[in-house]
């Protein structure tokens, strides 16, 4: 075993120096020339993101050298980034209580429930391992996916990702860099966005399909001419290109890209395609019309999304919610359409159903939705903050910034607007609309009453830019919702 060591150590320092310090401290290298050669073999498939083949790699590791925790841990990240539930794999981590720090205490950080020690433990790992990748790493993708939860702007999770990959170059891997570009678009910043899509193009072992559709997205949202081109060279494509394309569609609306998650799902949506397949695509329709300020059309959508599958009660209840929810946080809905979706949840909250008399007490009082702890999240990309329904989140941060803003603290009431820059996406949306779509699809509401207290504070050249995102994804707004974007306090920022 010493000898082991020992050759593993040199193979380290010869093969990843920058990575020495982390793996004598992991005190897991491999005690076997065999494990080491798999958990070797599946880091060059987690170079080149075939997740699969990596899982598959490490998992083998672990078999032929139960104590080697490195590959363990890194069976773990391999799930992670293919966006694959892995809370199972951080409980039985926590559950063999061998790993070595930091690793342990990174799988007690994960677990814990409260999203604002969560990243105060994270932060603290951070200061005191600066030189362990892992480390910063999980640091800046809990950052970027949820830190906008707790007021963290999506811009520190940038600067994170951006600063682990110039530091760890052994982390300087193509999705790393897909993360900082998905970001950027996100955020609207083209020059941020192309230098991450060429340092991810400069890392990547050829291209693959995500990463042809990260050209497709950068080039629609800053030149939408050249994204309608290359869009209409998608749709030519088929096999695995369309299955990626057809995995990936509902990611569009985190792009600030409602139009063409719109327009790509309407063209992937088949009569021959199974009901769950079709359901789906419906789904990705009605987010993508919500964000573009067409409730009405969106709630058609959602409709026939739930028409696909009349046994999904999921798509049925969430049909009356957001008739019933929307107008609380400003978002007009015909009153007749109202009125069958009272009477719908009233019966089922007359049953004894808690989600469905949740949704009468938000739909009596819009403040009750602020009385809930906004820090309590799930591990993981979680839909099902604070509960079931899906639109609660939306709507606790919305009528909780008002709040606050009611209260006299604008800082407060900016922070708790600031929650739609997060991308708390649980692995690749399929069926009905996820929390995190739908908190993307209401950013729009946020942006304009963050703008309206910006521009009170005389802060219009932060304001400005938010309504000009606003007027671009409501370019098509039902009139009711256009009228939003007329108030005084937006004449500041004109055309």
């Amino acid at each position: 075993p010493v000898w082991a060591s020992a050759v593993a150590d040199a193979i380290i320092a010869a093969v990843a120096p920058t990575r020495l310090a982390e793996f004598r401290g992991y005190g897991g290298g491999a005690r076997n020339g065999a494990a080491l050669r798999q958990y070797y073999e599946g880091q060059e498939a987690f170079e080149r993101q075939d997740w699969t083949a990596a899982k598959q790699a490490f998992r083998e590791a672990v078999r032929m050298d139960s104590g080697f925790h490195q590959a363990r841990w890194a069976m773990l990240l391999a799930r992670k980034w293919a966006r694959l539930p892995y809370e199972e794999e951080l409980r039985t981590l926590a559950r063999v209580g061998t790993l070595p720090p930091p690793l342990s205490r990174l799988v007690t950080a994960q677990l814990e429930p409260d999203l604002t020690r969560r990243m105060v433990m994270l932060d603290s790992l951070a200061v005191e391992w600066p030189t362990v990748a892992d480390v910063q790493l999980v640091r800046a993708n809990e950052l970027f996916h949820r830190g906008a939860l707790v007021g963290r702007p999506l811009t520190d999770a940038l600067d994170a990702l951006e600063a682990a990959a110039r530091s760890f170059p052994s982390l300087d891997r193509p999705v790393v860099w897909d993360h900082v570009a998905w970001g950027a678009i996100r955020l609207g910043d083209r020059d941020r966005a192309r230098n991450a899509l060429a340092a991810q193009a400069a890392t990547a072992r050829g291209e693959d399909p995500w990463s042809r559709l990260l050209r497709y997205v950068v080039e629609s949202r800053f030149r939408p001419v050249v994204g309608r081109m290359m869009e209409w060279g998608l749709t030519l494509l088929g096999g695995e290109s369309r299955d990626h394309l057809a995995t990936a569609v509902r990611l569009g609306v985190t792009f600030d890209l409602p139009e063409s998650q719109l327009r790509l799902a309407e063209w992937l949506d088949d009569p021959k395609n199974a009901p769950s397949r079709r359901a789906s695509d419906w789904s990705a329709i009605a987010i993508a019309r919500l964000m573009m300020g067409q409730p009405r059309q969106a709630l058609i959508a959602l409709d026939s999304a739930a028409a696909m599958l009349p046994d999904d009660q999921e798509l049925d209840r969430q049909r009356w919610e957001w008739r019933l929810l929307l107008p609380v946080v400003g978002v007009p809905v015909d009153a007749p359409e109202q009125s069958r979706a009272l009477a719908q949840v009233t019966r089922l909250a007359m049953t004894g159903d808690t989600r469905a008399a949740d949704v009468l007490a938000v739909h009596r009082d819009a403040t009750t939705a602020f009385a809930q702890d906004q820090t309590q999240v799930p591990m993981g990309a979680s839909s099902d903050f604070p509960g079931p329904n899906p639109l609660r989140r939306a709507i606790t941060y919305l009528t909780g910034g008002t709040s606050r803003l009611a209260m006299g603290d604008s800082v407060a009431a900016l922070t708790q607007w600031q929650w739609a820059e997060n991308v708390d996406l649980q692995g690749w949306p399929i069926g009905a609309p996820q929390t995190g779509e739908l908190d993307a699809a209401l950013s729009p509401i946020a942006r304009l009453r963050r703008a309206e207290l910006l521009i009170g504070s005389g802060r219009s050249e932060a304001a400005c830019p938010l309504v000009e995102q606003v007027r671009r994804l409501w370019r098509d707004a039902e009139p009711e919702v256009a009228t939003l974007l007329h108030v005084p306090q937006l004449r500041e920022c004109r055309t």
